[in-house]
């Protein structure tokens, strides 16, 4: 998001705190996972100023932190120094004892310790299912939210230290019993490829790939024009003929024109043709009418890091498509759609759909029956029906229903960074909703309508203005963080009977009171809470109507209720003015604040202080966040900045950590305790990578990364830790530790993990069933990898190695996953395995994998000089292929092959069938060779030709470096990297 380095509105209610250096850091937990107190200081931070009647809040707030003047960092007090156990002269341990505990299946439970002079904790055993960990503060979290369903009783174990110095273990018996809400909390595993420094999705074709450029100019290539050039009959420039003939539409010179552009996009998509990384980009400045549905049926891009691709190209106005995007019928997997404005969005039915920086109006956008659904960075506005859909005389509101977007069925949703405006209604309505006026607003259709049958849903940092009812109403329940709900009629509404609710960090002001001739629904409802445990923390519900405004206050006589239900797990929300006419309203937790500052905090303040306009109006403010939307303008105000000046003026935090620390992850038991995305669950109260060279130390808990692109220095595990990425990317440029316990490092879908080496004897354990691990260093630690389905394993790229060490494994389970090498510069990559180190190859229906060099996609070329020294175990299973006409296989391709196997067993193989694993050093690749069934003996050879030496190389700068490097002894290696 755009400032968020700004005015970024961070949760006000709990003081944020960090440590006083990464040293002291780094005393709270070490190999064993050992928690010692010790002391912190306040986070240093740049303060915001000071909100006054004035209302020239924005303008100093961005003068003051590009100017980085004026900022007085509090005091830092001087620390304490940590609890150290005294020795006990008697060091036998204590008798063990048994807690008996209860926790709620899907939820975090906090376990205070009763024991007095406890100096630390450390965690012996796990649970069956869940997890559990030590926080700083000595208590325990035992989080169940991954797996609801589970409600099956567990156990683990911890051991206590004192401070005389005495030791007691405990095991803890846990009775787990049913949640409240049958799906606990959404797992934000979601469908996002990494963003570039432009805010865009990144996005990279793979191995199965070709653009076609198609324009609506007059330069675009008619069917006619080739059939000429290529001297044939304009009826045989067809779809088919141009998949033979790749040079046209292939650049933007060679540009098509919409007929036969769409007509080879459909001849090169769509479920005959099979899964592809294919791209087709629309010229900038044409209005492309309807071009039919975009997507063909059953299109499947060639992996979720590999997407097929719907974009544009040139200069100008983003394309125009009138029709409809359609995606029906048949299940379309990993598109993205991105830079495009349309009428209309139908997707009925898909999986990892990403919907990137589009502008949709009019006919607005339907989502159902889908896995992984992303609308990021785009602007719903102005929909709207242009002429009833009912017969008679009047709207027939139940008939007429619309909404900006409208999802239902889908697991997975994500909506962040979006501009939704004006939805559900057109300008010059009539109030007795007579078909003679524009469309009326309704109850029924709202700005984004988010069916109770969907799933983990995340709705961040967007805009909802002048809804025709809700700004928004996720019925099932979600993370609703950092939203900014402006002149609806009702703001938000959450229900129960899904998933849990995290209302974080939201403002609702302004109620819209768009009034017919009936009563129909809501004109002024703040939020609607009707889940169960839901957490509000840190929102605002403020002027109903204009303080400052007597005139708006004399039209908004009906008050409708600005928080429903103040029940909750936790529930701090501020309520202030929510009322008309001088009357009293609901006022909640407003003591200490100023009224006159209070009063002054409107959001037309805000708008009259952005535009320099003393009377500006909240169709002001639309009209400026249209234009925004629109690149008329640089886009300077997000729902953080609006959010963060209403923060600041109702006495919340708004500082901003301004040093980079070592981030640490504690379960927040008022949430989910295992989202990365969660602020709340971090030691610092914002994520990691806010700061250039922060640090990660997960604290030995598991935690699932998505949807960010983050770049940390070191990392750190710690006993039992674990971390599961599905989307997004993290890059870690510093050391990875690991515990005494050993670690679990799990890539799915689109998640990315780039690594700059590994060096811990401790084991890291990494399962990879999709998306990217990437290796930029020297990897050398003790690792145990699996790569499978259609992952992309990349041991080294360009410049890097990656040493299987002794007691190291890695298989590759399946012919799909991608492994070996890629780079951009022609760099070496080696793979060095030594003695004792297994590599296997497991068989299954797609297949038998292979290590060699690969197209990832995240180089702009390809362009690697790989090699790899043969050494330790190499084991084959054939079980899961059907081998009875025997075979050749390629197991290992590169440039240079070195040395040979300590032994090779073959597995699966019929009694009366033979194999033979050849080691070509001429061709430089591993061979395997199987007989057909009924032909052998059952005998397993292996065999080599050429010389596994290199010829002289002398004039090969490349080469020689090659040879050297995989000469090169092992890497060195530590217990404690960090």
């Amino acid at each position: 998001m755009l400032l968020r380095d700004l005015l970024v509105a961070l949760p006000g209610l709990i003081g944020s705190t960090g440590t006083a250096s990464r040293v002291q850091e780094l005393e709270v937990q070490d190999a064993s996972q050992i928690v010692v107190p010790t002391a912190v200081t306040s986070t240093k931070a740049i303060a915001l100023p000071d909100i006054t009647a004035s209302s020239g809040f924005l303008g100093q707030a961005m003068s003051d932190y590009y100017k980085q003047t004026g900022f007085q960092p509090p005091a830092t007090p001087e620390p304490e120094p940590p609890v150290v156990p005294t020795p006990d002269p008697d060091p036998t341990p204590l008798p063990s004892r048994t807690e008996n505990l209860t926790a709620e299946a899907g939820r975090v439970l906090t376990i205070e310790p009763t024991d007095s002079g406890i100096a630390s904790i450390k965690i012996l055993s796990q649970t069956s299912h869940g997890h559990v960990s030590v926080n700083p503060d000595k208590t325990l979290s035992l989080v169940l939210s991954e797996d609801p369903d589970n409600q099956s009783d567990t156990a683990f174990s911890y051991e206590i230290t004192y401070q005389n110095g005495k030791t007691q273990q405990v095991q803890a018996k846990v009775d787990v019993v049913a949640g409240q809400e049958s799906d606990g909390w959404g797992k934000g595993d979601f469908y996002m490829l990494e963003t570039g420094a432009d805010g865009r999705a990144v996005v990279e074709h793979g191995e199965n790939h070709r653009k076609v450029y198609v324009t609506e100019g007059a330069h675009g290539l008619t069917a006619a024009e080739i059939a000429k050039a290529e001297g044939i009959a304009v009826s045989k420039v067809t779809g088919k003929w141009l998949l033979e003939h790749p040079e046209y539409g292939a650049t933007p010179d060679k540009a098509l024109d919409t007929k036969i552009g769409m007509e080879l996009w459909y001849a090169s998509t769509g479920r005959s043709v099979g899964p592809n990384s294919n791209w087709l980009l629309f010229e900038r400045g044409y209005d492309y009418g309807d071009v039919n549905q975009v997507v063909a049926r059953g299109a499947s891009g060639e992996s979720a890091l590999n997407p097929m691709y719907i974009g544009a190209y040139g200069q100008g106005d983003d394309p125009l498509i009138r029709g409809t995007i359609k995606i029906f019928q048949s299940p379309v997997s990993h598109v993205v759609i991105q830079n495009i404005d349309t009428t209309n969005v139908n997707a009925l039915l898909g999986e990892n759909l990403l919907f990137d920086n589009i502008s949709v109006t009019l006919d607005g956008m339907s989502v159902e029956n889908v896995k992984n659904f992303s609308l990021v960075d785009s602007d719903i506005i102005d929909v709207a029906r242009l002429k009833p859909l009912n017969g008679g005389k009047v709207w027939d509101a139940g008939a007429n229903k619309i909404a900006g977007v409208y999802v239902a069925n889908s697991d997975g949703v994500f909506l962040d960074g979006n501009f939704f405006d004006h939805n559900g209604w057109a300008d010059g309505y009539n109030p007795s909703m007579s078909i003679s006026g524009a469309m009326p607003p309704s109850k029924f259709n709202h700005n984004l309508y988010v069916q109770n049958d969907n799933l983990d849903v995340t709705v961040r940092d967007n805009i909802f203005m002048r809804g025709s009812s809700f700004g928004a109403q996720i019925r099932p329940g979600g993370v609703i963080e950092n939203n900014a709900f402006i002149d609806n009629n009702a703001g938000l509404n959450f229900f129960d009977g899904k998933n849990y609710t995290l209302a974080l960090g939201n403002i609702v002001t302004s109620a819209g009171y768009r009034q017919l001739s009936i009563l129909d629904g809501a004109l002024s409802m703040g939020i609607d809470n009707v889940g169960k445990q839901s957490s509000l923390i840190g929102n605002i519900v403020a002027h109903l109507a204009d303080p400052n405004n007597k005139a708006e206050q004399a039209i908004k006589k009906i008050v409708h209720t600005a928080l429903a239900s103040t029940d909750g797990f936790v529930n701090d929300t501020i309520v202030y003015n929510w009322t008309s006419g001088g009357k009293a309203g609901t006022v909640l937790n407003t003591a200490g604040l100023s009224k006159t500052v209070l009063d002054q905090t409107t959001i037309q303040n805000f708008t009259a202080d952005l535009l320099g306009k003393k009377t500006a109006t909240i169709s002001d403010l639309a009209n400026y966040l249209r234009a925004q939307a629109d690149g008329k303008l640089d886009k300077v105000v997000d729902a953080d900045v609006i959010n963060a000046f209403f923060r600041k003026g109702f006495g919340l935090d708004t500082t901003l950590r301004d040093t980079a620390e070592v981030v640490r992850f504690t379960p927040d038991d008022r949430a989910d305790g295992f989202r990365w995305d969660n602020r709340l669950n971090w030691s610092t109260e914002d994520l990691p990578g806010t700061q250039d060279g922060d640090s990660v130390d997960l604290g030995g808990n598991r935690v699932l990364f998505g949807a960010e692109t983050v770049t940390v220095d070191d990392f750190i595990f710690g006993n039992f830790g674990q971390l599961k990425a599905t989307s997004g990317k993290l890059e870690i440029t510093g050391d990875i530790s690991t515990g005494k316990t050993g670690n679990l490092l799990q890539i799915d879908n689109a998640g990315q993990v780039w690594i700059d080496g590994y060096r811990d004897t401790d084991l890291l354990s990494v399962e990879l069933a999709g998306g990217r691990l990437a290796n930029t260093g020297t990897f050398a630690g003790k690792t145990a990898i699996e790569a499978t389905q259609d992952a992309q394993l990349l041991l080294a790229t360009s410049g890097a190695r990656f040493d299987l060490a002794a007691g190291s494994s890695l298989k590759i389970t399946g012919g799909k996953a991608k492994v070996g090498f890629d780079g951009g510069d022609g760099k070496t990559a080696t793979l060095q395995l030594h003695d004792d180190a297994t590599l296997s190859f497991v068989a299954n229906a797609t297949g038998l994998g292979k290590i060699s060099e690969f197209y990832s996609g995240a180089f702009d070329t390809s362009k690697v000089t790989s090699g790899i020294r043969l050494d330790g175990d190499l084991k084959i299973d054939l079980a899961g292929l059907n081998t009875q006409k025997g075979g050749t296989w390629t197991l290992i391709d590169a440039d240079q092959i070195i040395g040979s196997f300590d032994d090779i067993a073959v597995t699966g193989l019929a009694k009366n069938q033979d194999a033979l694993i050849r080691v070509d050093y001429v061709r430089d690749e591993v061979v395997l060779v199987v007989g057909d069934a009924g032909k052998g003996s059952g005998q397993i050879r292996s065999g080599s030709s050429g010389d596994a030496d290199f010829i002289d190389y002398t004039q090969d700068a490349v080469l020689k470096t090659l040879w050297s490097n995989l000469q090169a002894a092992m890497p060195q290696v530590t217990d404690d990297p960090i």
